[in-house]
């Protein structure tokens, strides 16, 4: 068995915690807070920090392969995205760890640390939210700060973005980065953030999509429009593979 445990230089203290979870797992006294593919824990170090630990369900065996030798790990990819995510000024989780744990050659567990952002709230069902009108409208110039960095989340769902009101405002919190590019400067490329931020609402994503333009000095409506296709579009092609899904034979 193959161990690689890379910890942010700023924070040896977590160390011990990243040991732990190589050689023993997920601590019994950490708290699950989310559960799908993947699953995220909570837990508090002795020195009171509140940490995040993202467990990544272990991968196919030709992805076992590939994430070993020729791509890297989902944990690795979180960790180096937020970091540059924080170099370049947006918000992000601080990073505090990857391990990943290796059998024959292919990878079998990976985990990714990060600290724990306090009093935020996500996105999700953000029309229901009193303030939704200055929340998104600064989430629309927060849109357009990453793409002028060129910055391109490509899983840009509201439930991965996080946001805490603060006296100037909001300030927002990417999570869940390891599916991200930078240096992407094609507008075309950069609309695809719209295809997934609220998959519920048609209205609420022309919605943000004006705002998007008005602060971004582009058409709104020709940016609604264009938002409201790639939404259309996506859900489609999820509604396509769901059927295909089901008609392809299982294998027991």
């Amino acid at each position: 068995m193959g161990v690689n445990i890379v910890i942010n230089p700023s924070h040896p203290e977590i160390l011990a915690l990243a040991q732990t979870l190589a050689t023993e797992g997920v601590p019994q006294e950490a708290r699950l807070i989310y559960r799908a593919r993947n699953s995220v824990y909570a837990l508090s170090l002795p020195d009171g920090t509140a940490v995040n630990i993202k467990a990544f369900r272990p991968p196919s065996a030709p992805n076992a392969y590939i994430y070993r030798h020729l791509r890297k790990s989902k944990a690795e990819r979180s960790y180096i995205n937020s970091m540059h995510l924080i170099r370049l000024g947006f918000g992000s989780p601080e990073p505090l760890a990857y391990i990943e744990i290796s059998h024959c050659g292919r990878l079998r567990e990976s985990y990714y640390l990060s600290r724990q952002i306090e009093d935020a709230d996500d996105l999700r069902r953000w029309e229901r939210k009193a303030d939704a009108e200055p929340l998104l409208r600064a989430l629309a110039e927060e849109i357009k700060k990453m793409h002028r960095a060129g910055v391109l989340h490509k899983d840009f769902s509201p439930g991965n973005i996080l946001y805490r009101r603060t006296p100037a405002g909001y300030s927002f919190y990417l999570i869940d980065v390891n599916r991200m590019r930078f240096g992407v400067h094609s507008r075309q490329a950069q609309m695809g953030m719209f295809a997934v931020v609220n998959i519920d609402s048609e209205e609420e994503t022309r919605r943000l999509a004006r705002y998007y333009g008005e602060c971004a000095g582009i058409d709104p409506e020709m940016c609604a429009e264009h938002a409201a296709r790639l939404l259309r579009s996506y859900i489609h092609r999820k509604h396509r593979n769901k059927t295909l899904k089901k008609l392809l034979p299982k294998h027991k």
